[in-house]
């Protein structure tokens, strides 16, 4: 009975794999989205040309603050309320993953906290990242990579370690 299932679960795979779309493919190669995110994702975007910019893809799905400017200041609010909303689920839910399987976004993460954000606005700064890397990978049309620039071509070599300040024992 258990290798019937397992059949079957093998087979399903592979069919939805032959159903996704190129630009599906593209999106599960960014961490934290799988099968279930890229499709609501592809879905939710229709196509990358509507949008003009990163920020326009970001204000679309909502994870964008809002601004108020009064005597020359702006302030930051609470996120757009007009958007997509099954889009910003998927990218809020699909950073969560991504801030434990991903040096890069789990840095972004780490970064927003130790800025004194609590936790829901810190995984809204990864989702608005993931947003922007989601506009320029449609639109390249290249996966997601995660690695760091080689500077050793350019003649840039890394800087020294520092060595950890000592604590004063008393």
């Amino acid at each position: 009975m258990a290798e019937l299932l397992e059949k079957k679960i093998k087979q399903l795979d592979r069919q939805i794999g032959r159903t996704q779309s190129a630009e599906e493919k593209l999106l599960e190669s960014i961490p934290g989205i799988g099968p279930l995110f890229s499709s609501v994702i592809a879905t939710e975007i229709d196509g990358i040309t509507r949008f003009n910019s990163a920020a326009k893809l970001a204000a679309y799905a909502g994870v964008v603050p809002t601004t108020h400017a009064s005597g020359g200041r702006v302030f930051n609010g609470r996120l757009l309320w007009q958007c997509n909303k099954w889009l910003r689920w998927a990218l809020v839910e699909a950073s969560w993953s991504a801030i434990q399987f991903s040096s890069y976004f789990g840095g972004i993460y780490r970064n927003a906290r130790a800025r004194g954000k609590n936790k829901n606005v810190a995984i809204t700064v990864v989702a608005h990242r993931m947003a922007k890397i989601i506009w320029l990978l449609l639109n390249e049309q290249r996966p997601y990579t995660e690695t760091l620039p080689d500077r050793s071509a350019d003649g840039v070599t890394a800087a020294p370690r520092r060595k950890p300040a000592l604590a004063f024992a008393s």
